[in-house]
Parts: C-alpha cells; sequence; structure tokens
C-alpha cells in the first residue's frame, strides 16, 4: 500500500513539473505560423494528423529548441510511434514523464 501511495505521489509530482514546463514553453510561443521554420525547426513528420497534432509538435519541439533555457538537459522528440509519451525530458539526470524510467 505505503508504494502505490508513493508512486502515485511521484505521478503527481511529474505531472506538476510537465505542467509547469509546458507553460512556459506557451509563453516563449503564444502565437505561430506553421509554415515558419523557426516554429517548427525539426520539420513536420510525413503523416501529419490534425491540428491538435501540430499544436503537439509544436510544444515538444519548441521545448527541444529552447532546452537550456528551460534548464533541461535533453529532450527526446524521435520517439516510435507505438511509445506512449510524445517525448522524453531530462532534467536533474532523471527522466520525467508521465511512464518515468
Amino acid at each position: 500500500m505505503e508504494n502505490t501511495k508513493n508512486e502515485i505521489e511521484l505521478i503527481w509530482k511529474e505531472l506538476s513539473e510537465m505542467d509547469s514546463l509546458f507553460r512556459k514553453v506557451i509563453e516563449i510561443i503564444p502565437s505561430f505560423d506553421i509554415t515558419d521554420p523557426k516554429v517548427l525547426p525539426y520539420g513536420l513528420k510525413p503523416h501529419t494528423r490534425s491540428v491538435s497534432w501540430i499544436v503537439e509538435q509544436v510544444i515538444t519541439q519548441q521545448t527541444k529548441y529552447h532546452r537550456k533555457e528551460l534548464n533541461l538537459e535533453d529532450v527526446i522528440i524521435d520517439l516510435p510511434e507505438t511509445c506512449l509519451d510524445d517525448c522524453e525530458i531530462k532534467k536533474g539526470g532523471k527522466f520525467i514523464s508521465s511512464t518515468s524510467r
């Protein structure tokens, strides 16, 4: 029971960190033109799906692009399509995400 409680607390802590991080990214890019390479510096994947998917790509790519400004060690965005996460973020020597390593 205690282990489950600790896992839940860790999940809430990491969700809070992610929320804070992505709010900072949104402040960097309050609006954007998807044809501007400054917005999508790593390009669109060939199977672009929807507007929400494009916004997700903008946020994850901008997080990677501004990683130093956001005090992140690394942001991995080239994950397999079967992966549950859209990106993996390394901060403080560990990866933070909803499915942490």
